[in-house]
């Protein structure tokens, strides 16, 4: 037993031959790091405003539809799906673009003397505004996470053909890679 664990009887493995080759490789990918959104639903008064939030999310939820087309997108974008959360900052978002809305409103009502019902359109349509935007960061961080993926591709098909050809099988290429 003592005689097999000896260096001279041992076989070498692919991990010790092709080691001292790979401790000066690159370091991995940031893409490859687990990236999760911290999201929160509470902001500012906390507590008070999270039952308040979560049933527009809600609402909204139902109101928009597409679950299945934001985990999906979620998953692309490689933040961890959690369809609620993201409909939580989209009410954040609506509530931030209607406050930006009500406010310019108000400054164009004092400057120039325009209809309340003006108003009212400016805000829901900032309103309306700030979830669409909110959707499209979305969408933009999932293609752009793909698009860095394919561009890493090139080099990961080199890597599991240097593995291949060194001798490991395919799904040892893959986990080594």
């Amino acid at each position: 037993f003592v005689a097999r664990g000896m260096p001279a009887s041992r076989r070498i493995g692919l991990d010790d031959r092709l080691g001292p080759y790979l401790l000066d490789t690159a370091p991995p990918s940031a893409l490859l790091a687990a990236t999760r959104a911290q999201s929160s639903v509470t902001i500012g008064l906390g507590h008070i405003l999270e039952p308040y939030v979560r049933d527009a999310a809600r609402f909204l939820g139902r109101l928009l539809g597409g679950d299945v087309s934001v985990r999906r997108r979620q998953l692309r974008a490689g933040v961890g799906a959690d369809v609620e959360a993201f409909r939580a900052e989209q009410v954040l978002w609506g509530a931030a673009g209607a406050g930006v809305g009500l406010l310019t409103g108000a400054a164009v009502a004092t400057a120039r003397g325009t209809s309340p019902l003006l108003i009212v359109g400016w805000v829901l349509t900032s309103t309306l505004i700030g979830i669409v935007a909110k959707d499209q960061l979305l969408t933009r961080a999932a293609n752009r996470r793909e698009q860095g993926m394919l561009a890493e591709f090139p080099t990961i098909a080199e890597l599991l053909a240097l593995a291949v050809a060194a001798g490991e099988g395919a799904t040892g290429a893959l986990e080594r890679v």
